[in-house]
């Protein structure tokens, strides 16, 4: 599953992330594989010189393109799994 690094502002004592669903379909957190809802958000911890927060981003690669694109978030960096041989 596609994962990122984004900084998020924080509004409030919320930060700001997209809808865990939309049921028009736009840019989500959530997602069907196969009948298996996946997806979802950690957060990482905040920036203290700014209204700002570092979190982790599990979703589907569309909604981290999107969001990529969107001046609100700030990309640091995709994020692979480790591949342990056997």
């Amino acid at each position: 599953m596609p994962k990122a690094i984004f900084l998020s502002p924080v509004v409030g004592s919320n930060f700001t992330l997209p809808p865990m669903s939309d049921p028009d379909g736009g840019t989500q957190l959530h997602y069907d594989d196969n009948g298996v809802l996946r997806g979802g958000y950690s957060a990482i911890g905040q920036v203290p010189q700014a209204p700002s927060v570092l979190v982790l981003i599990h979703s589907s690669q569309a909604t981290i393109d999107a969001m990529k694109a969107d001046d609100t978030y700030l990309w640091m960096e995709d994020v692979a799994d480790a591949i342990i041989e056997p």
